[in-house]
């Protein structure tokens, strides 16, 4: 994992180091973020139990609620060419799980059995987790639609999972800035998010997650 936000690092400090020194206009921002999650089922691998006599395959599908999604970014806007961005920016969202069905065979024969949150915490068993991702992001400012500036994005970090273990966590991006003064800009923001399928605490291995975000942005340029 050091090495991977090592990697971010790099990612974002030669290029602004070059914005720098060229002389070009460069702006620093901070951003702030606030959204919603839509994540879409969550899939196990394929599993199989026995004790010897009876033997079960199959797979664990999970649904989530939406999520409150927030955030923050700072990046420097304006490097090597006035439309690219670079930044490095954090986002949390709590996974808080709904609803979950096992499909698969037992000995053989085909089955289903869907189960609630309720069912889950009867077991004692918490399947919600807090997320936290880090990404370094590289973006594109459009050409202006009048005093509205679109821009598409690509990012790259880590998805610390609670119950889990850490993954890599790649994003695309797509939005619109609004400004409303010389120094605050408004916005909106769609992401798409592809996360390495992680380990939970379990032992139970999971296909790659992918989530959706769209979010409402406050920024401040210097």
């Amino acid at each position: 994992m050091k090495r991977l936000l090592i990697g971010i690092l790099f990612f974002t400090a030669p290029t602004c180091a070059l914005a720098q020194d060229d002389g070009k206009l460069n702006a620093l921002y901070t951003e702030f973020s606030v959204g919603a999650s839509f994540i879409p089922e969550v899939s196990t691998k394929t599993i199989t139990i026995t004790d010897g006599v009876d033997t079960a395959t199959g797979r664990i599908n999970l649904n989530y609620d939406t999520a409150l999604t927030v955030g923050a970014e700072v990046g420097i806007a304006g490097v090597g060419i006035p439309e690219v961005r670079l930044a490095v920016g954090y986002e949390f969202l709590q996974a808080r799980f709904d609803s979950g069905v096992a499909v698969g065979t037992v000995n053989g024969v085909s089955g289903s059995l869907a189960f609630t949150r309720a069912d889950v915490a009867s077991f004692g068993i918490d399947l919600d987790n807090d997320v936290h991702l880090v990404t370094g992001n590289i973006y594109y400012d459009l050409p202006d639609w009048g005093r509205v500036t679109p821009y598409l994005g690509v990012g790259v970090g880590a998805a610390f999972i609670q119950n889990a273990d850490t993954q890599l966590a790649v994003t695309a991006s797509a939005g619109i800035r609004i400004p409303l003064n010389d120094n605050i800009y408004a916005g909106v923001r769609y992401r798409y998010y592809h996360i390495s399928g992680p380990t939970d605490d379990f032992g139970i291995e999971y296909d790659a997650i992918s989530n959706l975000s769209i979010m409402l942005l406050l920024g401040i340029t210097n």
